[in-house]
């Protein structure tokens, strides 16, 4: 089973997915470490890249870069309209420098979702549950100008953030 499968009727999805269906013809949009998700392929854009440190999946019509994030963003030579990354952050060490480069990458909009006050250990590999909306302000150092709280037993927050480049 993948990443994916199991999580494709997960709340914070489709939240994510009528978000990015709502925001009509864009460039170009990002998803930074999704792996097998078809995040990318949501919404009307015109331009399609997934970043992940792992060999993924090729989705057709869209660009797969495989390498290291923040540094996979010397590969672009101008910024994204949208930057997506779901389920990413609670999993990274040096997550100031990771959140960075999601912000610097986005011309219009940064979307990030994390695991919603989970008690730490629920997951051995997240290095910064618990979650809330202050801990996420930590960690990008910004407030979302929207936020969206899906419930169910594993609570997510959809962050959404608008940019001004």
């Amino acid at each position: 089973m993948t990443f994916y499968e199991g999580r494709e009727n997960s709340a914070y999805y489709a939240s994510v997915r009528r978000l990015l269906e709502s925001l009509g013809p864009k460039e170009s949009i990002l998803d930074v470490g999704s792996w097998d998700s078809p995040v990318a392929t949501w919404g009307d854009f015109r331009i399609r890249y997934t970043v992940d440190s792992r060999q993924r999946p090729s989705i057709p019509e869209v660009t797969k870069i495989v390498g290291p994030w923040p540094e996979a963003t010397g590969l672009f030579q101008t910024p994204v309209s949208v930057v997506t990354c779901l389920q990413v952050l609670e999993h990274v060490d040096d997550v100031g420098a990771f959140a960075n480069a999601l912000f610097a990458m986005a011309r219009e909009c940064v979307i990030i979702s994390v695991p919603y006050k989970w008690p730490s250990g629920t997951c051995k590999h997240h290095v910064h549950d618990p979650i809330d909306e202050a801990k996420l302000k930590w960690m990008t150092g910004k407030t979302p100008s929207e936020r969206i709280l899906t419930n169910g037993k594993l609570a997510r927050m959809v962050a959404i953030y608008d940019v001004i480049t």
